[in-house]
């Protein structure tokens, strides 16, 4: 009997285990095995022998009503990818000073080819018992930050790094203060944020802190620089 090859027979599951990475990593909440099987167009045995795979190596985790959602061994793999594509000795310091000194929510995200929007790569939460949901890994359209890309990706506004900020936001109980990193050429690169409830700010505090978003944009900016 003829020997099937190795490769005939691991492609497809490999192909199978990268598309239900992308599909869990992208969805907002857990999934099931039918909506796996569904967005994967192939049966639910096939993607539940491929979710069993995946599993024994922590690639995603099984809640106990059996969804579905990424594993541990994600977040360790996304987290090393970030220390090699951007400069985190930067990026981190920059990120606890400014939290540390506004006591708020604090974002930072960028442009990604995969992203329809900006990629939060690195964020800080409030101290404070109101906070806000995690944005981390997520992302999140242009307008949750006040700013409009075109379909060049070509920014619609003359804002460099510390001349300019926006305070906008899609929930009216929280302000979003942010600056934005971009680049003549190529167009926005990221954004950093400052979010905080608007009934803990006043227009000294929005201009402090639109100041200092303002001055850790440039280091930031610095950061994401090789970004390709």
């Amino acid at each position: 009997m003829a020997r099937v090859s190795e490769p005939s027979v691991l492609l497809p599951m490999v192909s199978h285990c990268l598309k239900v990475l992308e599909v869990l990593c992208w969805s907002e909440k857990e999934m099931t095995v039918s909506k796996i099987a569904d967005r994967l167009d192939v049966s639910k045995s096939t993607a539940h022998h491929v979710l069993q795979v995946m599993k024994a190596h922590k690639f995603v985790i099984q809640k106990p009503r059996g969804a579905y959602r990424p594993g541990p061994k994600l977040l360790s793999l996304g987290s090393a990818v970030l220390r090699r594509t951007f400069d985190n000795a930067r990026i981190e310091p920059a990120m606890d000073e400014i939290a540390a000194a506004t006591e708020e929510t604090v974002i930072f995200a960028v442009t990604c080819p995969e992203c329809p929007g900006l990629l939060v790569i690195s964020e800080r939460e409030t101290p404070h018992p109101m906070r806000l949901q995690s944005y981390l890994g997520k992302c999140i359209s242009e307008d949750f930050f006040g700013i409009k890309v075109d379909n060049a990706d070509a920014v619609i506004r003359e804002a460099m790094p510390a001349t300019d900020f926006t305070t906008s936001h899609d929930d009216p109980r929280i302000q979003c203060i942010s600056s934005i990193i971009s680049d003549r050429k190529k167009g926005v690169k990221g954004v950093l944020a400052i979010l905080a409830p608007k009934d803990r700010l006043n227009k000294n505090k929005v201009k402090e802190y639109s100041t200092l978003c303002q001055e850790k944009a440039i280091t930031l900016g610095a950061a994401v620089g090789k970004v390709r």
